[in-house]
C-alpha cells in the first residue's frame, strides 16, 4: 500500500512545519534545556555555539564546527527562551568565513589604523 503524497512515513528523519503565529519578539537567557541539540539535523550543539559567539570565541566556534550549520532553523523553533539561534549562527558563520585581514580592517585594526598605509 502506498502512502498519500505529503504523508509522513517511517523513512522520514526530519519534518518541518510552518506555523502561522508570529515569532517571539522578546527572548530570555538560555536555560540550557538541550532541546536545540536534540533537534539539530547536523548533530551540533547550537546552545554552546551561541554562547561562544556571544563571548566572541573564534576557537570555540571552530572547535564545535559552526561552519557545518545548515541554517535550518530547527533550534530556533524549539527554543523555549525565544532565542533566534539560527540568525546568530548564520551571522557567526559569515564572520568566521572572512579572512583575518578583512575582519581586522572592519574592526579598525588593519594597516590604516596602525599608520602603515601603502602609498
Amino acid at each position: 500500500r502506498k502512502a498519500p503524497a505529503g504523508a509522513v512515513t517511517g523513512r522520514d528523519t526530519c519534518v518541518l512545519t510552518f506555523l502561522k503565529k508570529e515569532p517571539r519578539v522578546r527572548s530570555y537567557p538560555c536555560i540550557g534545556c538541550g532541546r536545540c541539540t536534540k533537534v539539530c539535523p547536523m548533530g551540533l550543539v547550537p546552545s554552546l555555539l551561541y554562547e561562544y559567539l556571544v563571548k566572541g570565541s573564534r576557537k570555540g566556534c571552530e572547535r564545535f564546527d559552526l561552519m557545518c550549520c545548515i541554517s535550518c532553523g530547527c533550534c530556533t523553533a524549539v527554543c523555549p527562551s525565544g532565542i533566534d539561534i539560527r540568525a546568530a549562527l548564520a551571522e557567526g558563520k559569515e564572520e568566521l568565513g572572512k579572512p583575518d585581514e578583512a575582519r581586522k580592517e572592519e574592526n579598525g585594526e588593519g594597516k590604516a589604523a596602525e599608520g602603515e598605509v601603502d602609498e
